[in-house]
Protein backbone atom coordinates (compact mmCIF):
# COMPACT_ATOMS: atom_id res chain seq x y z
CA UNK A 1 0.00 0.00 0.00
CA UNK A 2 1.17 3.60 -0.60
CA UNK A 3 1.32 5.32 2.32
CA UNK A 4 -0.79 8.83 1.46
CA UNK A 5 -4.41 7.72 2.55
CA UNK A 6 -5.32 11.18 1.04
CA UNK A 7 -4.08 14.58 -1.21
CA UNK A 8 -4.95 17.89 -1.00
CA UNK A 9 -3.78 20.90 -2.89
CA UNK A 10 -2.99 23.41 -0.27
CA UNK A 11 -1.02 26.63 -0.42
CA UNK A 12 0.19 25.71 -3.64
CA UNK A 13 1.53 22.29 -2.87
CA UNK A 14 -0.03 18.70 -2.92
CA UNK A 15 -0.18 17.74 0.90
CA UNK A 16 -0.33 14.11 1.58
CA UNK A 17 -1.66 12.48 5.06
CA UNK A 18 0.11 9.14 5.95
CA UNK A 19 -2.23 6.27 6.47
CA UNK A 20 -0.29 4.68 9.23
CA UNK A 21 1.45 7.38 11.19
CA UNK A 22 -0.90 10.53 10.44
CA UNK A 23 2.20 12.38 9.27
CA UNK A 24 1.66 15.16 6.63
CA UNK A 25 4.30 15.84 4.12
CA UNK A 26 4.45 17.37 0.37
CA UNK A 27 3.76 14.46 -2.26
CA UNK A 28 6.16 14.96 -5.23
CA UNK A 29 5.88 12.52 -8.25
CA UNK A 30 9.33 13.06 -8.60
CA UNK A 31 10.47 11.17 -5.63
CA UNK A 32 10.93 7.74 -5.45
CA UNK A 33 10.13 6.67 -2.15
CA UNK A 34 7.06 7.47 0.74
CA UNK A 35 8.47 10.35 2.83
CA UNK A 36 12.15 9.16 2.20
CA UNK A 37 11.54 5.57 2.72
CA UNK A 38 12.05 3.21 0.45
CA UNK A 39 8.61 2.12 -1.79
CA UNK A 40 8.26 -2.05 -1.41
CA UNK A 41 7.05 -3.11 -4.84
CA UNK A 42 5.87 -6.98 -5.03
CA UNK A 43 3.68 -7.83 -8.10
CA UNK A 44 1.90 -11.52 -8.48
CA UNK A 45 1.44 -12.97 -11.57
CA UNK A 46 -1.89 -15.33 -12.65
CA UNK A 47 -1.65 -18.83 -11.62
CA UNK A 48 -0.13 -20.62 -14.38
CA UNK A 49 -2.34 -23.53 -15.35
CA UNK A 50 -2.85 -26.20 -18.15
CA UNK A 51 -6.02 -27.90 -17.29
CA UNK A 52 -4.60 -29.88 -14.34
CA UNK A 53 -2.06 -31.09 -16.69
CA UNK A 54 1.73 -30.65 -15.53
CA UNK A 55 3.79 -28.09 -17.62
CA UNK A 56 8.00 -27.86 -17.08
CA UNK A 57 8.76 -23.87 -16.41
CA UNK A 58 12.21 -23.09 -17.76
CA UNK A 59 12.28 -18.86 -18.41
CA UNK A 60 10.78 -16.11 -16.84
CA UNK A 61 11.45 -12.69 -18.12
CA UNK A 62 10.64 -9.55 -17.20
CA UNK A 63 9.72 -6.63 -19.72
CA UNK A 64 10.73 -3.66 -17.09
CA UNK A 65 11.81 -0.10 -17.31
CA UNK A 66 15.13 -0.54 -16.87
CA UNK A 67 18.86 1.36 -16.85
CA UNK A 68 17.22 4.96 -14.84
CA UNK A 69 19.49 4.67 -12.07
CA UNK A 70 21.21 7.50 -10.68
CA UNK A 71 24.14 6.13 -8.65
CA UNK A 72 26.38 3.72 -8.65
CA UNK A 73 24.28 1.08 -6.40
CA UNK A 74 23.15 -2.19 -8.01
CA UNK A 75 19.75 -2.21 -8.44
CA UNK A 76 18.17 -5.40 -8.67
CA UNK A 77 14.81 -7.10 -8.92
CA UNK A 78 14.12 -10.46 -7.17
CA UNK A 79 11.70 -13.11 -8.55
CA UNK A 80 10.35 -16.28 -5.90
CA UNK A 81 8.38 -19.31 -7.60
CA UNK A 82 5.73 -21.67 -5.79
CA UNK A 83 4.82 -24.80 -7.63
CA UNK A 84 1.94 -25.81 -4.59
CA UNK A 85 -0.21 -22.95 -5.76
CA UNK A 86 1.64 -20.73 -3.17
CA UNK A 87 1.86 -22.81 -0.28
CA UNK A 88 5.59 -22.67 -0.09
CA UNK A 89 8.10 -20.69 -2.16
CA UNK A 90 11.25 -21.44 -3.20
CA UNK A 91 14.53 -19.32 -2.47
CA UNK A 92 14.14 -15.66 -4.05
CA UNK A 93 16.89 -15.05 -7.02
CA UNK A 94 17.76 -11.60 -8.43
CA UNK A 95 18.32 -9.78 -11.31
CA UNK A 96 20.06 -6.09 -12.29
CA UNK A 97 18.18 -3.25 -12.81
CA UNK A 98 20.89 -2.39 -15.21
CA UNK A 99 22.97 0.48 -14.66
CA UNK A 100 22.41 4.07 -15.95
CA UNK A 101 21.50 4.07 -19.29
CA UNK A 102 21.25 -0.15 -20.00
CA UNK A 103 17.64 0.77 -21.02
CA UNK A 104 17.51 -2.80 -23.22
CA UNK A 105 18.13 -4.73 -20.11
CA UNK A 106 15.71 -7.21 -19.32
CA UNK A 107 15.48 -9.44 -16.48
CA UNK A 108 16.04 -13.02 -17.12
CA UNK A 109 15.55 -16.41 -14.64
CA UNK A 110 16.48 -19.30 -16.88
CA UNK A 111 17.25 -22.73 -16.15
CA UNK A 112 14.54 -25.07 -14.82
CA UNK A 113 12.06 -23.82 -12.59
CA UNK A 114 10.49 -27.59 -12.18
CA UNK A 115 7.03 -29.28 -12.80
CA UNK A 116 3.71 -27.93 -12.32
CA UNK A 117 0.19 -28.32 -12.64
CA UNK A 118 -0.19 -24.54 -11.23
CA UNK A 119 2.83 -22.50 -10.92
CA UNK A 120 2.85 -18.55 -9.57
CA UNK A 121 5.96 -16.18 -9.92
CA UNK A 122 6.46 -13.08 -8.19
CA UNK A 123 8.60 -10.31 -8.38
CA UNK A 124 9.87 -7.64 -5.82
CA UNK A 125 12.07 -4.37 -5.94
CA UNK A 126 12.96 -1.60 -3.24
CA UNK A 127 15.18 0.46 -5.74
CA UNK A 128 14.37 4.49 -5.52
CA UNK A 129 14.87 4.78 -9.10
CA UNK A 130 12.44 5.30 -11.99
CA UNK A 131 11.06 1.62 -12.81
CA UNK A 132 7.41 0.52 -14.78
CA UNK A 133 6.68 -2.94 -15.12
CA UNK A 134 5.19 -3.97 -18.42
CA UNK A 135 4.85 -7.52 -18.19
CA UNK A 136 6.04 -10.86 -18.04
CA UNK A 137 6.72 -13.72 -20.68
CA UNK A 138 7.24 -17.58 -18.93
CA UNK A 139 8.57 -20.48 -21.16
CA UNK A 140 6.03 -23.12 -20.41
CA UNK A 141 6.07 -26.52 -22.27
CA UNK A 142 3.63 -29.46 -21.38
CA UNK A 143 4.88 -32.50 -19.41
CA UNK A 144 4.83 -36.11 -21.66
CA UNK A 145 1.48 -37.60 -20.01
Amino acid sequence: RIRPNFLVAAYGKIIAGDWETGDLYQYDLEANTDNGRPIQRIRSFPHFQNAGKRSSFSRFTLDMECGTTMDTDDHTVTMRYSYDKGKTWKNPMTQSLGALGEYLVWPVWAGSQGLSRDMIYEVSWTSPVDTALNGAYVNVVPAAT
